[in-house]
This record gives C-alpha cells, sequence and structure tokens, in this order.
C-alpha cells in the first residue's frame, strides 16, 4: 500500500448496513446470534465457577470460628488442624 492511497475501511453507511440486515434470513441471523450468546456464556460462566469456587472456603472458615452448627442446628466438632486444612484449601485453590 503506497503512502498516497487512500483507504476507507469504513465503507459501510447505516443504509447499507440495513441493507445486509433484510438481506439476512431470519433463521440464519438466530443462529448467528445464538452463536454469539453462546461465546459470551462460554467467556463469562468461567469466570462466575472460578469466583464462587474460591470465595466460598474463605466464607466457610469464617463462619466455622462463630458457628459450629450446620444447616440443620447440628454442632461440628472441627479440630483446630481440621479448619487449617480449610485454610490450605484456601490457598491452593
Amino acid at each position: 500500500m503506497s503512502s498516497g492511497s487512500s483507504v476507507n475501511y469504513a465503507t459501510n453507511s447505516d443504509t447499507e448496513t440495513l441493507e445486509l440486515l433484510s438481506i439476512e434470513p431470519k433463521s440464519v441471523r438466530f443462529w448467528r446470534l445464538a452463536k454469539q450468546v453462546l461465546i459470551i456464556f462460554g467467556a463469562s460462566i468461567p469466570y462466575a465457577v472460578v469466583g464462587i469456587s474460591t470465595s466460598w472456603l474463605n466464607v466457610l472458615e469464617a463462619n466455622l470460628v462463630t458457628n459450629t452448627t450446620n444447616i440443620y442446628g447440628t454442632p461440628m466438632m472441627l479440630h483446630e488442624w481440621q479448619i487449617d486444612t480449610l485454610g490450605t484449601n484456601i490457598f491452593l485453590h
């Protein structure tokens, strides 16, 4: 490409874009948009899973220091090394 040539990369005007959308069949547009949504979900769900799995151990350990019962009210007898193991799981996770 020479330095004297002028290239306009934004060639589609709004009317050309609307014409292209009207040419695209509905089924093709549906599958194109569905694919884009799946790509977004595929990129964002792993972040949510990692965030949840790394934070729940910290909350559990903080709760076990003050309240040693499970959701049914049964007391859990944890030794110090077991709580320390939870801390290790937090570090390794």
